[in-house]
């Protein structure tokens, strides 16, 4: 029998973790294996950093507001 991906491997040994990916437009080798997939719809890196940078900003953003507000 082959051994599991790390992907399979990784959600064994960490159950119960949400899975969250960002992507490019084509959501990667992993784009099944995650639980939330934000991909961006570019194929130019600088783009598609840049619009994880602004998520994550935004999510920081939301729980401060939720934590101190």
């Amino acid at each position: 029998m082959a051994a599991a991906g790390p992907p399979v491997a990784a959600r064994q040994v960490l159950h119960g973790v949400l899975w969250i990916l960002g992507t490019g437009a084509q959501g990667g080798l992993l784009r099944d294996s995650v639980d939330i997939l934000l991909d961006v719809a570019s194929r130019e890196t600088p783009r598609i950093q840049e619009c994880h940078i602004l998520i994550g900003h935004v999510l920081c953003e939301i729980v401060e507001h939720d934590l101190f507000a």
